[in-house]
């Protein structure tokens, strides 16, 4: 102890001696502080130290670094957010404090006096920053008269002077800023009412720093009292943006629309007294058609209405405007081809729609129903696309709508479907789909019939494919769940439709969808159909080879599967991916997993029904498993890493078979472990080595079982460990994924619980070496990321565990080890599976493991150290709990090293601790005989350990002298209760000596005692 102590206090001396030189050396200094946004560890743990133990010397010496180079000021600015964010800071002395203030405020002027400064620049936001954040401590209460005083200089950038306004205010200083808000208002106003200048380009970002800031006050200081003060400003603000877009100024406008959304979502009443002449500028503006500026005009209406909804339901004017504008702005698409129904200002008005919808009531829907009843007969088609694509939206938002309305506005959809124009046309079934599919309104209305038989009209339109395939869509739709009787009389032609569709266009378009339900319901009708088309999809998965039909290989393979599976033709499905087996395809052909999730689809589907079909898949699975890596394939590779993903799915897939058939997977268990073993080093995906792991386990289960099944279970499944469990450990040892460790350890555990009988001691050597190799790279980064957080955050007390810690070299025993990719909580996850290792290890092997205990002494004493974490602290524990318990006489030489750290692990703050060590001293109580009794109080010479577990015997005689007293008075209740019923047994013994009408008087007496 003295020993740790002189090495502490030399390191100590050690890093102060440091700190002087590089305090009386500014190019040191300047090394330093350069230095700190790197991730060395070594110049931060000096920057924290220098800022915890001198903190005047090391403002002082930041004050004349700031001149030192251009370039440094920016880590200058840097260092004093952080100590004004420290509690040190608060122990600087008084004429620190003031070089502080005199040297920030030169730096300060000689930004906002600079004449080449157009703007606000990224390095003046980092001096405004440190300035306000000085200023937040409370150690520079004039700042603000200096401020003001600046903002009358006429050489003064004032636009800079106001972006430190708005700092400050974002910082929420409002004790201190209140008592000048007549200034701040005087200042704002004086500067967002400043007369346009074209020609000076400052005036612009002035007057929009001036709102910026002003804003920033209203959301981060002002009341609901104060803030009323300000109303004045809204006409400024108004002005700034009238004046944006009467000259042009397009950026000045969109700057100021930005602001003026951000203060209706924050401060929607600010706008209540000019609301009138607010919404009026907007729509204005909106009307413009200009661009962006129109959009952010139409976003500030509706964020207003969203945070202030009744305030602008009362604008009945308005709103009607509003939606005229936005119904306008659904027409904004073009008769083009290749952007079909995809638009900025369409779809922009869209969502702008159904906002709107959300938030407006009954007063005016009738008004609606006439605007599109006159866009419906209008004779542009831009306009009947507009009423067609904002119907559904409004039925959405008014849901309560009586019939009658509802039935005119299916007529307008109905009737469009017959229009002249294409996309009308596809508006209208757009609009069919929202309002039967999503709204679910068929059953409510009976208006199915005529629906579903315009919709199989677009189905025998083959002059317009995209409409048609629409249409189908639409259709499929309603085969889920409580809709498909909808369309149960015209099952027939839609599911002619739908193979002529797809027979027609197979070639020039990826067939249409043909959701699963619809399929696995119709199978008689499926069946009709069947024989004509499977020809057509095999044809495609031979011919459509090019890459651009992945796509459409894709939609074949699937409808081959529904369409079997619906008419129950497996052994065809079967069938056709043999055949396609024989094909020659390259690594990267879609059509190998497409392949293979079809035969787990069928897997999926048949579970035990699928065993006929086994020995055909295997081989193509086995396959599929072996696949090379490419070194060229890594993880960012998102074209080519769905390979790895359906490699892990195969490997996934055996161990289904494997749980699933048990004895019938008994003649691939061989070829299947010769394919696995070498993936437990598949270091190019982490999931193929996790899924080859998990495979181990059930081959040991199915080894045993084939083993016994044919007479020779040890023979066969010590070959079988032999073959496996070198290949596990080595893997483990060379693993680097923490979470792929964990996995590898908890699937090493139950292989081990299969195994154990028939591993020698030269196999349970490996597995103990590689145990403490886990150990130690566990530990290593546990202790390495504690002392890096002790660096990053110093003070007086975490600096000594620091220092402490200097002379071990975490970094060097993780690479020894090969674990990387251990830190602290990564160590602490790989703790719970090492110990659960150990404790099967010895449940097996009992006392012949005691040798290999006594080689973990010097892993698991350091762990009952007072500054560890519970979860090393309970690593220990368990495992002494199961040496005593399993190894009784063998384990008693233990006693004497883990006895008193068990006993004062009772006291332990962590209650997880506590229980597990008092289950601990209870388990070599029961075992430890004569061994044990010299810890018992007044039994022996070590007497002097129990008074560690005074709190728990102190808790134990409190809970005692509780459960007493619960007792007592459990036993009095039980007395009372027997008096009660033997005083009733008496009164009853008396009624029944008097007469009737003694006894009915007696009784009725006795209800209203009783009652009472």
């Amino acid at each position: 102890m003295e020993a740790r102590t002189a090495s502490i206090s030399n390191s100590f001396a050690a890093h102060f001696q440091e700190l002087d030189h590089i305090l009386a050396d500014l190019s040191k200094f300047e090394q330093l502080i350069s230095q700190i946004s790197s991730n060395k560890d070594k110049f931060r743990f000096l920057f924290t130290l220098l800022k915890e133990s001198r903190v005047d010397s090391l403002c002082l010496g930041l004050c004349k670094l700031i001149y030192y180079e251009p370039y440094t000021y920016l880590q200058v600015t840097s260092c004093f957010n952080e100590i004004f964010n420290s509690p040190c800071f608060f122990f600087t002395s008084e004429s620190t404090i003031k070089k502080m203030k005199d040297t920030l405020l030169v730096f300060f002027e000689s930004h906002v006096s600079d004449p080449f400064q157009n703007h606000v620049s990224n390095s003046s936001a980092i001096i405004f920053k440190t300035v306000s954040e000085f200023y937040t401590t409370g150690q520079w209460p004039e700042l603000l008269n200096i401020m003001f005083q600046y903002m009358k200089r006429v050489e003064c950038r004032q636009e800079n002077v106001l972006m430190l306004f708005k700092n400050i205010a974002e910082k929420g200083n409002s004790g201190r800023i209140i008592s000048h808000l007549p200034t701040f208002r005087s200042i704002f106003s004086e500067h967002m009412g400043r007369h346009m200048n074209l020609n000076i380009n400052s005036d612009t970002n002035l007057r929009i720093t001036a709102m910026s800031a002003s804003i920033s006050l209203i959301e981060f200081v002002l009341t609901e009292d104060t803030v009323k003060d300000f109303q004045c400003l809204l006409r400024l603000m108004m002005k700034i943006l009238t004046d944006g877009v009467n000259f042009g100024l397009d950026s000045m406008a969109e700057d100021c629309l930005e602001l003026l959304i951000k203060l209706a979502r924050i401060n929607p009443n600010f706008f209540e007294g000019q609301l009138g002449k607010v919404l009026q500028l907007m729509l204005k503006i909106s009307i413009e058609d200009r661009g962006d500026i129109s959009h952010s005009a139409i976003e500030f209406l509706m964020s207003l209405a969203e945070k202030a909804p009744d305030m602008i339901r009362k604008e009945t004017q308005f709103v009607k405007r509003l939606f005229e504008e936005l119904i306008y702005w659904l027409s904004h698409i073009k008769d083009d081809d290749g952007r079909l129904w995809e638009y900025t200002n369409s779809l922009f008005g869209k969502d702008c729609l159904r906002r709107l919808c959300i938030l407006l009531d009954d007063s005016i829907f009738q008004w609606i129903l006439r605007l599109l009843s006159y866009l419906w007969r209008s004779s542009k088609w831009e306009e009947r696309h507009a009423c067609l694509i904002a119907i559904p939206i409004i039925s959405k938002g008014y849901l309560k709508m009586k019939q009658e309305n509802f039935e005119e506005l299916v007529t307008m959809v109905l009737e469009s479907c017959h229009d002249s124009h294409p996309q009308v046309k596809f508006a209208a079934i757009n609009s069919i789909k929202e309002l039967f599919v999503c709204l679910d309104l068929f059953l409510e209305y009976r208006c199915e019939d005529i629906v579903v038989l315009t919709l199989l009209d677009f189905l025998n339109d083959f002059q317009n494919y995209q409409l048609q395939e629409r249409a189908a869509s639409v259709v499929l739709n309603f085969s889920e769940d409580g809709t498909l009787n909808i369309i149960a009389p015209w099952l027939d032609r839609i599911v002619t439709g739908v193979f002529i569709l797809f027979q027609e266009h197979w070639q020039r378009h990826c067939p249409g969808p043909y959701p699963k339900k619809f399929l696995n319901r119709l199978e008689g009708l499926v069946r009709a159909h069947y024989n004509d088309v499977m020809p057509q999809l095999q044809a495609i998965l031979v011919d459509a080879i090019n890459q651009s039909k992945h796509m459409l290989r894709a939609k074949a393979m699937e409808f081959i599967l529904l369409s079997g599976l619906a008419v129950r033709e497996v052994g065809q499905i079967t069938g056709i991916l043999m055949s396609l087996e024989g094909f020659q395809m390259e690594l990267d052909d879609l059509l190998l997993g497409l392949m293979l999730q079809v035969w787990v689809k069928l897997f999926n589907r048949l579970q035990q029904d699928f065993l006929p079909y086994l020995s055909s898949f295997i081989p193509f699975l086995l396959q599929f498993v072996q696949l090379k890596p490419d070194i060229s394939t890594t993880s960012s590779d998102e074209e080519r890493i769905w390979i790895w993903d359906l490699k892990v799915g195969a490997c996934e897939m055996l161990v289904d078979f494997a749980h699933c058939f048990n004895e019938e997977f008994f003649p691939w268990i061989d070829q299947v472990t010769t394919t696995l073993v070498p993936l437990l080093k598949f270091y190019v995906h982490k999931g193929v080595r996790a899924a080859a792991f998990a495979a181990m386990l059930s081959l040991l289960r199915l080894a045993g079982k084939k083993g016994q099944s044919q007479g020779h279970n040890i023979t066969y499944l010590k070959q079988l460990i032999d073959d496996i469990m070198p290949a596990l450990l080595e893997a483990l040892h060379k693993e680097l994924q923490v979470e792929i460790c964990v996995r590898m350890l908890n699937s090493l555990n139950e292989c081990i619980q299969i195994a154990g009988p028939f591993l020698d001691k030269g196999r349970v050597r490996c597995i103990f070496d590689v145990i403490k190799q886990v150990i130690r790279g566990s530990s290593a980064g546990i202790q390495e990321s504690a002392g890096r957080a002790n660096a990053e955050g110093f003070d007086a007390e975490k600096g000594k565990k620091v220092v402490g810690h200097t002379d071990f070299d975490a970094e060097k025993e993780k690479k020894v080890l090969g674990h990387t990719d251990f830190d602290a909580e990564k160590g602490k996850q790989v703790l719970g599976p090492v110990g659960n290792l150990l404790g099967t290890l010895i449940i097996t092997f009992k006392a012949s493991f005691l040798p290999f205990f006594q080689e973990l002494t010097s892993y698991v004493i350091p762990m009952w150290s007072k500054d560890k974490s519970a979860e090393e602290k309970l690593f220990p524990i368990l495992i002494f709990d199961h040496v005593v318990e399993h190894c009784h006489k063998a384990a008693l030489k233990y006693y004497d090293t883990y006895l008193p750290f068990l006993l004062e692990a009772c006291n332990d703050e962590n209650p997880a601790v506590r229980q597990a060590a008092i289950n601990g001293v209870g388990v070599c109580a029961e075992f430890g005989g004569s061994v044990f009794k010299p810890y018992i109080p007044g039994c022996g010479a070590n007497g002097y350990a129990w008074p560690e577990m005074g709190v728990v015997f102190g808790l134990f005689d409190a809970v005692f002298s509780m459960f007493i007293i619960d007792l007592l008075l459990l036993l009095l209740l039980v007395f009372w209760v027997f008096i009660s019923f033997y005083r009733f047994y008496q009164s009853c013994l008396w009624l029944y000596s008097l007469s009737l009408d003694s006894l009915c008087f007696s009784i009725f007496g006795f209800v209203c005692i009783f009652s009472i």
